[in-house]
């Protein structure tokens, strides 16, 4: 079953994240961000110097058009998630943004851990593998622009990858709530 409504009564709850209330948690993720983008783009810069001196990377119209792209893609990565809810038996998706947090969440349904794996992998995964194909294609005209928006897109997928290293780690019987930036996984009582 990849979702219920309802819990069975003899499950509790084992886990619970909230990125907008649990500071600690919150600057553990935004680290591994941080780190993560360091550590992507320090052979990306290698690879291929940026010339900003030159003018040959830094193009006001490329500039802009891979801004709009990045907050397209906030879009994009949000509306995976939801695609991904949806398709598992999520009634209603919620999307917003928090001022920090751009979100997904689907508060009336508990996901199986299964289900709620490929939920939280799913814009990982896709967009991954979109911007590795666009830089395959497009690496000679817009390696910084793309090399951004993979990094970036990698980079903020730590909140994703984190909370998917918490929950594969508990029994199949789990099931989640994910309401956006908070969620909760419940299993039965021993």
């Amino acid at each position: 079953m990849n979702c219920i409504q309802k819990l069975p009564e003899n499950y509790e709850e084992v886990l619970h994240v909230d990125l907008q209330k649990d500071k600690k948690t919150a600057l553990k993720v935004n680290g591994l961000a941080l780190l993560i983008y360091t550590i992507l783009f320090i052979p990306a810069f290698l690879i291929r110097h940026l010339d900003l001196m030159n003018g040959v990377e830094l193009d006001l119209v490329v500039t802009g058009v891979t801004i709009v792209a990045f907050f397209v893609y906030i879009v994009l990565h949000e509306l995976t998630h939801g695609v991904v809810m949806k398709h598992y038996g999520g009634k209603e998706v919620d999307f917003g943004f928090t001022g920090i947090y751009a979100y997904a969440g689907s508060s009336k349904v508990y996901f199986s851990r299964n289900s709620y794996i490929v939920i939280t992998l799913a814009p990982f995964i896709l967009w991954t593998v979109v911007f590795t194909i666009l830089l395959l294609l497009f690496h000679k005209t817009l390696y910084w622009p793309l090399i951004f928006l993979q990094i970036t897109h990698i980079s903020g997928c730590a909140g994703d990858l984190y909370v998917y290293h918490l929950v594969r780690k508990l029994p199949d019987t789990l099931y989640v709530k994910d309401t956006g930036v908070e969620m909760s996984a419940y299993d039965r009582k021993d």
